[in-house]
């Protein structure tokens, strides 16, 4: 029962079918260094599953401009590691973004607006907090 589940588990786990098909095989024919590896494949799966975070929600976001300080309301969604929704500043006014998230990571770009072009944010998650840096040089934060 314990190899079905390391062969069931490896064949999620690994990149390509190529890959689950080799996995699945050596630990089949009990392979040990190939075993080995899709156990190496399979615990790495685990770890990375274990870190996906769940941005979705209401944020209050704050940035540096090269205006000031601009603060709102960012709505975000998400469906497994990419992110879309809109942030509402009485500076600007509603601009829409999309990005992605990995483990702790996140990114974002805006719109904006009269499509004048967009500019990124690059962050980490903490807890209930991001926080990062803008394209513009600034920082930005945002807290649930």
């Amino acid at each position: 029962m314990k190899r079905l589940l390391l062969v069931l588990v490896a064949s999620l786990a690994a990149a390509s079918c190529d890959a689950a098909h080799a996995h699945v095989r050596a630990i089949v024919h009990g392979h040990d260094s190939a075993a080995k590896a899709a156990k190496g494949h399979v615990a790495a799966f685990f770890q990375h599953g274990a870190e996906t975070v769940d941005l979705a929600g209401k944020w209050q976001l704050t940035m540096d401009t090269p205006h000031g300080v601009a603060k709102g309301p960012l709505e975000m969604t998400q469906e497994g590691g990419k992110l879309a929704g809109s942030w509402v500043s009485d500076q600007v006014g509603t601009l829409k973004f999309t990005g992605s998230v990995e483990g702790k990571a996140v990114s974002f770009s805006m719109n904006v607006p009269n499509g004048q072009g967009s500019f990124g944010f690059k962050g980490t998650l903490d807890g209930k907090k991001m926080a990062g840096t803008t394209e513009m040089g600034g920082q930005w934060s945002a807290t649930r």
